[in-house]
């Protein structure tokens, strides 16, 4: 069983990370972004000053996907993809708006994934938070995945996690038998 779990996770992680780079180098017009195993405990996530989020939700499983980012960065990438007043109210807010566009585009490709390897899935809207509200997330339980990878490129950090709960015992058979089909990424214009 432990084998089988271990499948599951692994293809949910591949899928997670492939995603998010594809999405964040063309999202941020930086092609340079690399993708870091990181292992911040769940704990020190709270401690990043912003956090989007958005869920995806099958019949099978259940995935809170998250990124935790500093708004200095996002500031930064908002001022690469697009021609902005400086105006540092406006900046913050298209900044916040910038990483729920991305979390929202980063949850429709997996989705499309999942889809196309038959789960049928729906996903909700993305949501801004203050980085702390992180505590107010459930702590890991059984038949859950979590995992954290890290988007870097110079001084830019955004981590990003992923909670997944499978809801049956098939659920974890289903993910371990999936197979990631490549796709390949494709330009969203968000602005």
């Amino acid at each position: 069983m432990k084998k089988m779990a271990n499948a599951a996770n692994k293809n949910l992680y591949d899928l997670f990370t492939s995603s998010s780079i594809d999405i964040i180098r063309a999202e941020s017009k930086t092609p340079e972004f690399s993708l870091k195993k990181s292992n911040v405990p769940e704990a020190h996530l709270k401690f990043i000053q912003e956090l989007s989020c958005i869920m995806l939700i099958s019949e099978e499983m259940k995935i809170i996907f998250k990124i935790h980012y500093w708004l200095s960065d996002a500031i930064q990438i908002l001022n690469k993809v697009q021609l902005n007043r400086r105006d540092p109210l406006v900046q913050e807010y298209k900044a916040k708006d910038l990483f729920k566009e991305i979390s929202n585009v980063i949850a429709g490709r997996i989705k499309y994934r999942l889809c196309s390897g038959g789960l049928k899935i729906v996903h909700s809207l993305p949501l801004s938070l203050d980085g702390y509200n992180q505590i107010f997330f459930p702590k890991q339980k059984l038949r859950e995945y979590w995992c954290t990878w890290l988007l870097k490129h110079e001084k830019i950090e955004i981590v990003c996690s992923a909670t997944t709960i499978f809801l049956s015992q098939q659920a974890i058979k289903n993910m371990c038998d999936f197979k990631l089909k490549t796709s390949k990424p494709t330009e969203v214009e968000i602005f």
